[in-house]
C-alpha cells in the first residue's frame, strides 16, 4: 500500500508553469522518498508522458488513474504550490479522499520547517498507526 498520494497543481496554458509545477512536486516528492514515505506523485508520472507522447493533461484523462492511486494510500497530501485552490484536479482529489474515501488529507506549504513541525507528526500518525 503506498503511504502518500501527493496532490499538487498541475494544468495550466503556459507550459513554462506546467514544468515549474513538475520540478516543485518531483523535489518535493523526492524530500518525502528520502524520509521512507512510499509517496506517488502523479504528475511526477504524467508530466514526461504530457510532454513527450501528446498526452492531454486534463483532470477529466487522468481522473480514472488518480483515483486507483488515492484509494490504495494511506493519506493524500496536498502540496499548497501556487493553483492549488483553483485546480479542478487538485479540489477533486480532496473531495474524493474526504468525502468517498474518509482519507486523511494533509496541506503541505513544501517548506522544510512545515513539513517538520506540522506535517511529519500527521504522517506519522496516519502512515505509521494505520493498520494494512
Amino acid at each position: 500500500m503506498l503511504d502518500i498520494y501527493l496532490a499538487t497543481p498541475y494544468t495550466h496554458k503556459d507550459k513554462l508553469i506546467r514544468k515549474i509545477r513538475y520540478l516543485n512536486v518531483t523535489k518535493k516528492a523526492a524530500i518525502l522518498s528520502m524520509s521512507g514515505y512510499i509517496v506517488f506523485s502523479p504528475i511526477t508520472h504524467s508530466h514526461p508522458m504530457t510532454e513527450l507522447h501528446d498526452i492531454s493533461n486534463t483532470w477529466e484523462f487522468w481522473s480514472n488513474i488518480d483515483k486507483q492511486y488515492i484509494k490504495s494510500c494511506k493519506c493524500v497530501v496536498v502540496y499548497t504550490q501556487d493553483g492549488w485552490k483553483e485546480s479542478i484536479g487538485v479540489q477533486n482529489e480532496i473531495k474524493w479522499a474526504k468525502e468517498e474515501l474518509n482519507k486523511p488529507v494533509i496541506y503541505w506549504d513544501g517548506s522544510d520547517q512545515n513539513l517538520i513541525d506540522d506535517v511529519s507528526p500527521l504522517l506519522y500518525k496516519y502512515v505509521n498507526l494505520i493498520k494494512e
